[in-house]
């Protein structure tokens, strides 16, 4: 798992790298979410990761984040910038943390039900996990709506 996450944490600033504050904000019609909205969602989803596996670390936008139900709310986000510092400051604890997570913990049965058939708790980390490179790969698609260049998989 450390692997797909750390993989993860480097395409999340790939993937962002180049984006404006403006391009952000787009969207590319009424039913589709900005890059600025999903990129609040997955920084709110590593943190959910942490809670859910015992790490009680607080998002410093978890209010913030409350407010905003959908994309068009997305003016109330933090800017871009914020969110990319924040990703920096959880990634290497979630990590750490989840590297850490003793196997008796991991095979215990997950009081939150995922779409997944393993409902132990590794199971909802699996899902977590491919909920981010699903995300990630949803703002790699629009930032070339955008205009700008492909995602790179390298590290900048």
């Amino acid at each position: 798992m450390r692997l797909i996450l750390e993989c993860n944490t480097q395409l999340f600033l790939n993937v962002l790298n180049g984006v404006t504050d403006e391009i952000a904000l787009k969207r590319v019609n009424q039913k589709s979410n900005s890059i600025l909205f999903l990129a609040a969602h997955l920084l709110d989803a590593r943190y959910f990761l942490a809670n859910y596996t015992g790490n009680s670390i607080e998002c410093p936008f978890k209010e913030l984040f409350r407010k905003v139900n959908s994309a068009k709310d997305a003016l109330l986000l933090p800017d871009l910038s914020k969110i990319i510092a924040e990703w920096n400051n959880i990634s290497p604890l979630l990590i750490n943390h989840l590297e850490h997570l003793p196997n008796e913990v991991l095979q215990k049965t997950s009081e939150m039900s995922f779409p997944i058939n393993d409902k132990t708790i590794m199971g909802g980390i699996a899902f977590l996990v491919q909920h981010e490179s699903y995300h990630i790969g949803q703002i790699a698609f629009l930032r070339k709506l955008h205009g700008l260049p492909a995602m790179s998989y390298g590290e900048k």
